[in-house]
């Protein structure tokens, strides 16, 4: 092989990675922070309407360091019906972050991320093409009982002496497409992708459930 050749091969694999990495062909297997987790839910840092383009949010939008919602935080996730089961720990957690606010997050299985959705609260008027989970009820579904004050200021120390002393339930929260709920586009419904399957499997089979 000439060194002209040799010079044009090394020249053209230099614009194909350049390519790759404008493009985002590798963002949904890089770029997630800690990666330990079976199935992770991780806010969108630098939140903003994820608009329509949802393929390119996905793989370009800046993750959180930790997901707000991680393997310890699911009871269960039915991926049929689209819901979610979530201690009463995770959802005083999210309802702190998220409390009548419009957050996007990113559902991360197996290191890979799945698709883009957003919490959301039922006061928002803005429908989304995304995959949404209304936060505003979280404290009060999982409290039997009154809700304590000042449970949004809460440390995660105190949270965990009132819920010693308080009745508590897991919360069931249903990953609507879209708010008001309407049909996703043909193709761009990804609650059901087969890699949150098998992380799903995975993770309650570790649990022997």
């Amino acid at each position: 092989m000439t060194d002209s050749v040799e010079n044009n091969m090394k020249h053209w694999l230099l614009l194909i990675l350049v390519e790759l990495v404008a493009c985002g062909a590798w963002g949904q297997t890089t770029n997630i922070p800690g990666g330990s987790e079976t199935i992770g839910i991780y806010l969108v840092q630098h939140p903003s309407y994820p608009g329509r383009d949802t393929d390119k949010n996905l793989k370009i939008v800046e993750l959180a360091d930790h997901p707000i919602l991680s393997d310890n935080d699911f009871v269960d996730w039915n991926v049929t019906n689209h819901t979610i089961v979530i201690t009463p720990v995770a959802a005083i957690r999210l309802a702190q972050a998220c409390h009548f606010r419009v957050i996007p997050f990113v559902v991360v299985a197996g290191g890979e991320r799945i698709y883009l959705g957003m919490f959301e609260t039922q006061l928002a008027s803005v429908g989304y093409g995304v995959p949404v989970i209304i936060t505003d009820n979280l404290v009060g579904h999982c409290f039997v009982g009154d809700v304590p004050t000042n449970i949004y200021k809460m440390s995660e120390k105190e949270i965990a002496n009132v819920l010693n002393k308080s009745r508590t339930t897991n919360v069931t929260l249903p990953i609507q497409f879209g708010y008001p709920e309407r049909s996703p586009d043909p193709g761009q419904d990804r609650r059901g992708d087969m890699k949150l399957k098998d992380a799903v499997k995975r993770l309650f089979a570790i649990r022997g459930l």
